[in-house]
């Protein structure tokens, strides 16, 4: 009797440890799918900015965050290197600089991007600047450029 009481606290001890390691597998992945949405949501924030007013400063501060939340193994390095042009991009005095770091966060994240395209983020490029950008959506809205704002394709 008592040796059968064991094992059903052993069993139940068991089955409450394997509930405990399976929540937090969900709450990890819960976590990460939260990074990457607010990820897209920083990279969209920018676009919009760049295309909105090409000569104003962007605040690129959550954009660092969130290239920082996401926990990506396989594209760790890229993630990193992103998070220093971002802040090389929110440091940018003048709308060159800012282009061309614009173009050079796009170029890095392009494989994270292409990797994740279930998210409806896309990356483009224009060949008449000679630049890429990330946006939301298969239209195509050149920051670059106001006269050729739907010059370029998406890659």
């Amino acid at each position: 009797m008592i040796k059968m009481n064991f094992t059903k606290g052993l069993l139940s001890m068991t089955v409450l440890i394997m509930f405990f390691c399976i929540s937090l597998v969900f709450a990890e992945s819960k976590k990460e799918v939260d990074a990457i949405h607010d990820l897209h949501l920083q990279l969209e924030k920018v676009h919009a900015s760049i295309y909105a007013n090409p000569d104003k400063t962007v605040a690129t501060n959550k954009l660092v965050v969130a290239l920082k939340g996401v926990k990506d193994k396989k594209y760790a390095k890229d993630l990193k290197k992103a998070s220093l042009v971002a802040k090389k991009l929110g440091n940018a005095k003048d709308q060159k600089t800012r282009f061309e770091t614009y173009s050079r966060l796009s170029e890095i994240l392009e494989k994270y991007i292409k990797a994740n395209a279930s998210s409806g983020m896309n990356v483009f490029y224009c060949p008449m600047v000679k630049k890429k950008w990330i946006a939301k959506g298969e239209k195509v809205r050149n920051p670059y450029d106001s006269s050729m704002r739907e010059c370029g394709n998406k890659l």
